[in-house]
């Protein structure tokens, strides 16, 4: 059975969307707020990375034979670099609790181009080649790393936050009486967090 990478699609676009968000509210002064969701954003990009590196592309390289399916693996993961070098640079103007520098809009917009086009490359080459060596099996253990985070139960809220319909139906993915339980008990998790 194919994967879907569906998720990885809504997760893509809510990264892009909570960037803006922050910078929203940096533009306004908000700089609690914009801490608040700069951390969050930081935090889930963070280990969302961590998660592709460890659980996924060592699966592809372990398992291809293609030069051009390792290359476009390698330069994925060259790109999750450069967007560490990015966030590093990001972490470091939201640190403390002072006023944000006043490169902090300029830091946010490199970091949201790199985003950008490692979304738009991840998508239209990293997902086809992960579909060639990826199983469902083995999306357990990434699921389950990504369920281990402090952030896991906001997740789902998050992406339907600002979202297109598609996203909107991030819930869907829960089995009916799972999602019944877990859909409020989520969203004001989620709400509880930014308030």
């Amino acid at each position: 059975m194919a994967v879907d990478f569906a998720m990885n699609g809504m997760m893509h676009r809510a990264f892009l969307r909570e960037l803006d968000r922050v910078q929203g509210f940096v533009v306004d002064g908000d700089t609690v707020a914009a801490r608040k969701h700069y951390t969050f954003f930081s935090e889930l990009l963070h280990q969302h990375h961590e998660g592709e590196d460890d659980y996924l592309f060592a699966l592809v390289k372990q398992r291809s034979e293609s030069a051009e399916d390792l290359a476009t693996v390698d330069a994925l993961e060259a790109e999750h670099e450069q967007l560490h070098a990015a966030l590093d640079i990001c972490d470091a103007d939201f640190a403390g609790d002072g006023p944000l520098p006043a490169d902090t809009v300029a830091h946010l917009n490199a970091l949201r181009l790199v985003l950008a086009v490692h979304c738009a490359h991840e998508e239209a080459d990293g997902e086809r080649v992960l579909g060639e060596y990826i199983t469902s099996d083995d999306l357990k253990p990434f699921n389950d790393f990504n369920r281990k985070g402090d952030l896991s139960m906001m997740v789902f809220p998050w992406i339907a936050d600002g979202g297109s319909a598609a996203d909107q139906k991030v819930y869907d993915v829960l089995p009916g009486p799972v999602r019944l339980f877990l859909r409020p008990v989520m969203q004001r998790k989620y709400k509880a967090y930014f308030t």
